[in-house]
C-alpha cells in the first residue's frame, strides 16, 4: 500500500474516496477509545498505538499501556526507547503477556 501511495506512476489509479484514512499517532490522544472510534469510521486504515517506551512496557502497567479491543485490529504498536537490549526484549515480553491474556 505504501508503494501505491508514494509511487507517482501508480497514484492516478487512486481516487480521493479510495485513499485510506491516516491519522498521525498522538500521545495522550490515540488511546484505545479513540482508536475504537476511528475504527467505527473506517475499516480502511491501520491504527497505531500511542508511542510507548520499552522501559514503560517492561516496568509498567501493561494492560493500561497495551490493552486494546479486537475491533481495533489491525493495530500497530509504536515502540520507542534508547536501549537496543530493552527494545529487543519487548517482543518476547509481549508474546508472554498475550498468552496470559488469552487463558
Amino acid at each position: 500500500m505504501i508503494a501505491l501511495l508514494t509511487d507517482p506512476s501508480r497514484r492516478s489509479a487512486l481516487s480521493i474516496s479510495a485513499a485510506p484514512l491516516s491519522v498521525a499517532p498522538m500521545m495522550d490522544r490515540t488511546d484505545r477509545h479513540f482508536r475504537y472510534f476511528m475504527r467505527q469510521i473506517t475499516r480502511q486504515t491501520l491504527l497505531y498505538t500511542e508511542m510507548v517506551t520499552s522501559n514503560a512496557i517492561i516496568h509498567g502497567d501493561r494492560e493500561r499501556l497495551l490493552g486494546f479491543s479486537l475491533a481495533e485490529k489491525p493495530l500497530a504498536l509504536q515502540l520507542g526507547g534508547d536501549s537496543p537490549r530493552a527494545l529487543a526484549f519487548v517482543p518476547t515480553l509481549l508474546k508472554i503477556w498475550a498468552m496470559t491474556k488469552s487463558t
